[in-house]
C-alpha cells in the first residue's frame, strides 16, 4: 500500500511541475522580449545587444529580421531597412512580421504619410 501511495504522490507531483517546464521561455523568446523592452524604453543599447545575440542564434527568424528592420529604421538607415524588408519578403512573405514591417516602411516615406493624412 505504501508503494502505491508513493507512486501516486510522485505522479501528481510530476503532473503539477509539467506546466511550469513547458511554460519556461526559451533564450530566443527572452531575447525578443528584451528587444521589445528596449524599443519601448528607448534603450538602443539593449536592443543592439539582444539583436546581436538573436542573429547568432537564428539569423533567418522573421521576428529577428523584423526587429533589425525596426532598429535600422529608427536610426534613419532607410536603405538598410529596405534590404531587411526585402530579405524578410523572401524568408516569410505571408508572416505577420513582414506585413507589419511593410506597413511601417510605407508610413516612413513621405508619400505614405501623405496618403495616411488624406485618408
Amino acid at each position: 500500500m505504501r508503494k502505491f501511495t508513493l507512486n501516486i504522490f510522485t505522479l501528481s507531483l510530476g503532473l503539477a511541475v509539467m506546466p511550469m517546464v513547458e511554460a519556461a521561455p526559451t533564450a530566443q523568446q527572452q531575447l525578443l522580449e528584451q528587444v521589445r523592452l528596449g524599443e519601448a524604453t528607448h534603450r538602443e543599447d539593449l536592443v543592439q545587444q539582444s539583436l546581436y545575440r538573436l542573429e547568432l542564434i537564428d539569423p533567418n527568424n522573421p521576428d529577428v529580421v523584423a526587429a533589425r528592420f525596426r532598429s535600422l529604421l529608427r536610426q534613419g538607415d532607410i536603405d538598410g531597412a529596405q534590404k531587411q524588408l526585402d530579405r524578410l519578403s523572401q524568408l516569410a512573405p505571408s508572416s505577420n512580421a513582414y506585413k507589419s514591417s511593410r506597413t511601417t516602411m510605407l508610413l516612413s516615406t513621405p508619400d505614405g504619410r501623405q496618403a495616411l493624412q488624406q485618408a
